[in-house]
């Protein structure tokens, strides 16, 4: 009994720091977020704590550089989160494991993504993806941030190549 106790106490404790963590990701946009927590959880029976835990992680990782608005950030997080979460239906890996990958990819990691997918992240990807929207930077005068929303730009059109955006919810069939 104990152990149970203390378990459940844990459990509870964990929650607190998720949401605390979560809490202070989110700032001013709290309310949208909570929204956008509620909808999925409700939508793919994900847990609220999972998700809060990676839409914090990917709000952090993208808003840390300091050359993304909080309004961008934000909005890009919920993105980020929804394509890991079509990523894990379509590749049939765990949601954490999918987390993982996309946390490393936005820290510039090209081989958990590529992995499971064959997604394609390395530099001369997101340097033609760049010029084929109107770049005309070098790759190395890129900065980190821009490197950073090229990933997901990329990550995001091969999703879309492959069927695995929106994938979850044709799997549940919402």
């Amino acid at each position: 009994i104990a152990n149970s106790v203390a378990q459940i106490a844990q459990a509870g404790s964990d929650y607190i720091e998720t949401l605390n963590y979560w809490a202070v990701a989110m700032r001013q946009n709290i309310d949208m977020a909570d929204e956008f927590i509620n909808k999925m959880s409700s939508a793919y029976g994900i847990s609220e704590k999972t998700l809060m835990q990676a839409q914090a992680t990917f709000k952090n990782m993208i808003g840390s550089l300091g050359q993304v608005s909080v309004d961008v950030s934000n909005k890009l997080s919920e993105a980020v989160t929804q394509m890991a979460i079509d990523y894990a239906s379509l590749y049939n890996v765990n949601i954490q494991t999918a987390f993982n990958k996309f946390q490393a990819a936005l820290a510039g990691q090209v081989r958990p993504i590529r992995s499971t997918s064959g997604y394609d992240i390395t530099e001369t990807t997101l340097y033609q993806l760049y010029q084929s929207i109107g770049g005309t930077k070098s790759m190395r005068q890129l900065n980190r941030t821009e490197k950073q929303l090229l990933s997901i730009l990329a990550i995001y059109r091969q999703m879309q190549s492959s069927g695995a955006t929106g994938d979850m919810a044709k799997t549940l069939n919402l």
